[in-house]
């Protein structure tokens, strides 16, 4: 089983690097910080680095990404390419300086990034269900804060469970999550919060487009109007 291979490799290394996609959404993010969770709980002798730029959004709620992880690190290291399907959009290419590679990514195959094991599946609907799925295939000791992140990025690239790639996996592992003890009540008001310049460009949107005769609504968005919403 590909789930437990990868966690047997884990074990085999001292040091882990985590790397994902450029411009991080919550899948990207939340699959990093709850693997590395995870492996921390697991293993806390292990050196564990997260690794790409850092998120104004999703590091209000999550750990910040490792800075300044030396290269002679990630030459020693596993590293772990999470939800990216190709070379060219990992945040931090320096995931080919280490030893092994492991791929994990449910999106459509493009290339082997991994030099050991990929787990590539579009049967999931998000990296972090597979993330899921690893945890609880090799019983590993989760909690709230290994749970959370992962169930933030569980929700967030199923559509808050409305994509059509939520199957009843999806609901059983996010089930488990909750288990765990996700505060899902707090962390959908932080994913709905909006500045209040947003609800203001919103609503000028809302109340200003046109109709073709088509019936397709649109706005022309000019640059005064840019920096009349900031």
């Amino acid at each position: 089983m590909i789930t437990k291979q990868i966690w047997k490799t884990i074990k085999k290394y001292d040091t882990i690097t985590i790397f994902r996609h450029i411009h991080p959404d919550g899948d990207a993010y939340g699959s990093q910080i709850g693997l590395k969770r995870m492996i921390n709980k697991m293993f806390p002798k292990k050196k564990v680095y997260c690794l790409g730029e850092q998120s104004s959004h999703w590091g209000k709620i999550f750990d910040a990404m490792d800075e300044n992880v030396p290269h002679e690190e990630i030459r020693n290291s596993l590293a772990i390419v999470l939800d990216v399907a190709d070379a060219r959009r990992v945040d931090d290419d320096r995931f080919k300086l280490a030893k092994e590679v492991i791929k994990i990514d449910h999106h459509i195959f493009v290339e082997v990034l991994g030099t050991h094991l990929d787990f590539v599946d579009i049967s999931y609907c998000a990296c972090c269900e597979m993330i899921a799925q690893i945890a609880y295939d090799n019983k590993v000791k989760m909690d709230k804060d290994i749970a959370t992140p992962i169930f933030a990025g569980l929700v967030t690239d199923s559509g808050r469970f409305m994509f059509s790639s939520t199957t009843a996996r999806t609901m059983n592992l996010a089930s488990k999550l909750v288990n765990e003890g996700v505060d899902f009540v707090s962390l959908y008001a932080f994913l709905y919060a909006q500045d209040i310049e947003s609800v203001k460009f919103k609503g000028f949107c809302q109340t200003n487009f046109k109709m073709t005769e088509h019936g397709v609504g649109y706005n022309i968005i000019t640059k005064d109007i840019q920096e009349q919403f900031n």
